[in-house]
């Protein structure tokens, strides 16, 4: 079947889409995000029930990804995108296809729009609570290296020593920076 004609797996319910309009213009992070505490003073990211739903499409896109077609993998997980624009994890996905295929602008707003859904929960936290390496927490900070490296491409040195400096003071010793998308 060809990629025009391939249609993503999933649920495929109508409603309206989530998106930037949805994101609260009074510094709290969107809708359906939250923070777990998982013991030893660390959290893990709570997502929107939607994210759920659309796991099956997300995984598909990767393996898409994985199988070397960008262009259809960025297809599919655009689908997953509908009914579920605060999707983290697909954000970033679409943000390191679109680096690698050259699109930095592209790239840089997926990864910033990731980071903005939930900066307001993050900025407040102190040092080593939000452990890149929990799965919860792993879109969060792919996104968020990805938008320094995308700053650091534009010259942007200065706003990206800033979110350097935010993602050196949440992040525990354990997961390096940069581990990229493989949920």
């Amino acid at each position: 079947m060809s990629p025009r004609n391939r249609k993503p797996k999933g649920n495929r319910r109508g409603g309206a889409r989530s998106g930037p309009e949805q994101r609260s213009r009074t510094g709290r992070a969107a809708p359906g995000f939250g923070l777990n505490a998982i013991g030893d003073g660390r959290l893990e990211l709570i997502h929107p029930r939607c994210v759920l739903d659309r796991e099956e499409d997300f995984r598909e896109g990767i393996e898409v990804w994985r199988g070397g077609e960008p262009e259809e993998a960025r297809e599919v997980l655009r689908f997953a995108l509908e009914d579920c624009g605060d999707n983290l994890w697909v954000h970033a996905a679409l943000g390191q296809i679109a680096l690698e295929m050259g699109d930095q602008v592209l790239a840089r707003g997926h990864f910033g729009y990731a980071f903005e859904l939930v900066r307001a929960l993050v900025e407040p936290l102190s040092a080593g609570v939000l452990d890149p390496g929990l799965s919860g927490n792993r879109p969060f900070f792919d996104a968020l290296d990805g938008l320094i490296a995308c700053q650091r491409r534009e010259g942007q040195g200065g706003p990206a020593d800033a979110l350097q400096s935010l993602r050196d003071r949440l992040a525990s010793e354990t997961t390096p920076p940069g581990q990229g998308v493989d949920s």
